[in-house]
């Protein structure tokens, strides 16, 4: 039996990409049951460009009729993966859905992480502390926001002439090859 897994996104979809692509190189056994998205994204062009089904659950829907949704869609599925998903996922939702729903996020967790720090704003932030590294994380989802357990991190060093998009461009590089392998890893962890 092929693990299912389920994707949330609100942006581009670049980590979803690097899901698909995993799984279509065959370094991922598993299959994208469906793309969960609470807006109109780029992430819905590569759903359709793979034939992967689509559901736009508009955050500004009645949050029960979206809560309901999500949890059929989600029914039976090995793992919920927040790919640059930026609703926040209610705790009846993660009760429903104990530590199957992971997240990445664009900074080495504590760091950089809670309200208003996604995107650009993480890197800029970053840059203004004058770190010397950051990275990625990949955490469970739990009540709080982004201090889930965490487990996988990737190291990006911070250069001086970096700018926040130079600096979101690097860590999505690691992104795009640490959430495949956390992916691979947990679907592993259950066979």
């Amino acid at each position: 039996m092929i693990p299912e897994i389920v994707v949330l996104a609100s942006g581009g979809g670049s980590n979803f990409q690097s899901l698909i692509d995993a799984i279509e190189s065959g370094a991922l056994n598993a299959r994208i049951r469906c793309l969960i998205v609470d807006r109109d994204c780029g992430a819905i062009a590569r759903a359709k460009q793979h034939k992967i089904s689509y559901f736009v659950l508009d955050r500004y829907n009645h949050p029960a009729l979206n809560l309901n949704a999500q949890a059929i869609l989600c029914h039976n599925v090995h793992l919920i993966v927040c790919a640059g998903y930026l609703s926040i996922l209610p705790n009846s939702f993660l009760n429903m859905f104990a530590n199957q729903v992971i997240n990445i996020h664009p900074s080495l967790l504590p760091k950089y992480g809670g309200k208003g720090m996604y995107g650009l704003k993480v890197h800029d932030a970053v840059i203004r502390a004058g770190e010397k590294e950051t990275g990625c994380t990949v955490h469970r989802v739990d009540s709080g926001l982004d201090t889930g357990e965490v487990i996988a991190q990737e190291i990006v060093e911070v250069s001086v002439l970096d700018t926040p998009e130079s600096l979101q461009k690097k860590v999505l590089d690691k992104e795009h090859q640490l959430l495949p392998e956390t992916v691979k890893r947990l679907l592993n962890e259950l066979n």
